[in-house]
């Protein structure tokens, strides 16, 4: 995983932290809800599956197979 993130640090010109997030979120196939508005918009288009935690209401997330609820 290590090279993963390397990978997309320097493709995507993002910091070792922020890619070695974005490389487990895409190794584990998940999504990656971000409150970084700044790497969202960097990241949006390239990989799909980066998500602005701004545009989900909380309490269920509805995902592919299953539905996952979050007690707040």
């Amino acid at each position: 995983m290590q090279s993963l993130a390397f990978q997309l640090a320097c493709r995507y010109n993002r910091s070792a932290y922020d890619s070695a997030y974005l490389a487990l979120a895409q190794s584990k196939g998940f999504w990656f809800l971000t409150g970084d508005k700044r790497l969202f918009n960097a990241m949006e288009q390239a990989l799909p599956w980066v998500k602005w935690i701004g545009d989900y209401q909380f309490g269920t997330i509805s995902l592919t197979r299953k539905k996952v609820t979050i007690d707040i």
